[in-house]
């Protein structure tokens, strides 16, 4: 038996509708609200959401991103970050650089550090901890997040996974 590309779409309405049916009386405001957010959202944001719910990494690279019953991946994620239901790295943001170096390899680290600065190479020998750690002490958590955007391009997670 083959399943449909959006199976897991298919089960999570099923215990939603469930959920509100037999639950609806003991949900708190929150659990309402994120129930009727998440209804109003197109399929292709709510299957979006839902995938970026069931994998392991927080942060996702959206060039990455492919799924064959997602249409549009950039308009869904735009339209899932206007209802609050995922986040879009920034500039300005106060999230540390740190924390999205796990979804990059080694290689891509070290091409960050070239391509902040020529003369910061990191020593091929480092792990690729190390060479985080090397990224860190050298450059400005603004300097990373500026370089990452540049080079890998929109890097986003999703928010309300608590709900999920």
């Amino acid at each position: 038996m083959e399943l449909q590309a959006t199976y897991y779409w298919d089960h999570f309405q099923y215990v939603l509708r469930y959920v509100y049916k037999h639950y609806s009386e003991i949900l708190s405001k929150e659990e309402s609200a994120f129930i009727d957010d998440y209804q109003k959202l197109s399929m292709s944001a709510q299957c979006l959401f839902l995938r970026l719910c069931s994998r392991n990494p927080t942060w996702f690279r959206v060039d990455k991103l492919t799924y064959p019953e997602i249409t549009n991946i950039e308009m869904a994620c735009k339209a899932l970050e206007k209802a609050g239901f995922l986040k879009f790295l920034r500039e300005d943001s106060a999230d540390s650089a740190a924390i999205v170096f796990p979804i990059f390899t080694r290689k891509e680290c070290g091409e960050l550090a070239i391509g902040i600065s020529p003369e910061f190479r990191i020593p091929s020998a480092y792990s690729k901890a190390e060479a985080v750690d090397f990224l860190m002490a050298n450059f400005s958590n603004k300097q990373l997040i500026r370089a990452l955007l540049t080079r890998f391009g929109s890097l986003v997670r999703p928010l309300q996974t608590e709900m999920v």
